[in-house]
């Protein structure tokens, strides 16, 4: 079988601050993030729609969960979700 490539290679470490979101895990594929963040914000009811169409309007509102990833934004565009996850992934070292 050969070796994983890209971001199905990747592990995630899951602190505190992610355990709330995803679960208890150890551990997330990289694949997995965005995924589970559409199922929180449905789960608590917190994506709203901005001005525009289609996925560029959508937002998700910040709860106290989000604001420990995200900072203290009240909600987060769509489209910056991952970039925002990433940058406190890397941040603070779980890959």
């Amino acid at each position: 079988m050969p070796a994983k490539k890209g971001l199905a290679a990747i592990k995630i470490k899951v602190d505190a601050n992610l355990k709330a979101i995803y679960g208890n895990k150890k551990t997330l594929k990289a694949t997995e993030l965005l995924k589970g963040l559409s199922d929180y914000a449905n789960k608590h009811k917190l994506k709203t729609k901005g001005e525009g169409k289609g996925l560029a309007a959508l937002r998700v509102k910040a709860d106290a969960n989000l604001k420990a990833i995200y900072g203290n934004k009240p909600e987060v565009k769509w489209f910056d979700l991952m970039k925002g996850i990433w940058k406190y992934i890397d941040k603070k070292g779980l890959r």
